[in-house]
Order: structure tokens, then sequence, then C-alpha cells
């Protein structure tokens, strides 16, 4: 048996008759509040791994190493530690953070 849509209902592409909870066509469904939470969680800790290794390779590696000179690179560390140690925890922090949110146990894990 083949379902009858109204014009409004074909001209919006609404194929899906049943009511939903607010008891309107077309409304948000029970689980769609918690994928959309789910989904900005994601977006949120995305945007924070990207913001903390833009931070550890500018601020770390281009601040810090000088190509081609170790002796400078270890000056540089040794005057700048506390950001050095900022920017090696946040490189740290991406994999781990990465690890966890997939319920893996380390960086390279696969499903």
């Amino acid at each position: 048996m083949r379902e009858t849509l109204t014009p409004t209902q074909a001209k919006k592409g609404r194929h899906n008759n049943r009511p939903t909870r607010a008891g309107k066509e077309g409304s948000a469904g029970p689980g769609d509040q918690s994928l959309r939470r789910a989904a900005l969680i994601a977006g949120s800790a995305l945007l924070g791994l990207t913001v903390l290794a833009a931070y550890a390779y500018v601020a770390v590696i281009g601040g810090l190493v000088v190509d081609g000179d170790a002796t400078r690179t270890a000056s540089n560390i040794a005057q700048a530690e506390g950001r050095f140690r900022i920017g090696v925890a946040c490189f740290a922090l991406v994999p781990s953070w990465m690890s966890s949110s997939r319920g893996g146990s380390g960086c390279c894990s696969h499903r």
C-alpha cells in the first residue's frame, strides 16, 4: 500500500508522516537532541585539538627550533623551558585525547 502525500509534503520532500515527539510532521524527534549534543561535543573537541596542535607547532617548532643548528636550538629551549614544556604537553595531549575519544588505548590503535 502506497502512502499518499499532500502537495505541501511533496513540495517540501517530506515522505514521512510519522508523528514525532512534538506531534508535528518534520519536527525534531527524540534522538535528534542527543545527536546534536554529540555533534557539538565532537566539533568542539576537534576545534580544541586543532588549536593545541597549531600552538604547539608554531610556538615550539617555529619559535625555538633552528634548522641545522642544534646548539642554537638547545639554547633557545633552555631560555624558554616553560614554553617548550607547554608545547610538548600540547603535542602529547593531541594523540591521547584522540585515542580516549575513540575508546582506543594509544595513538596507533585501530578498530
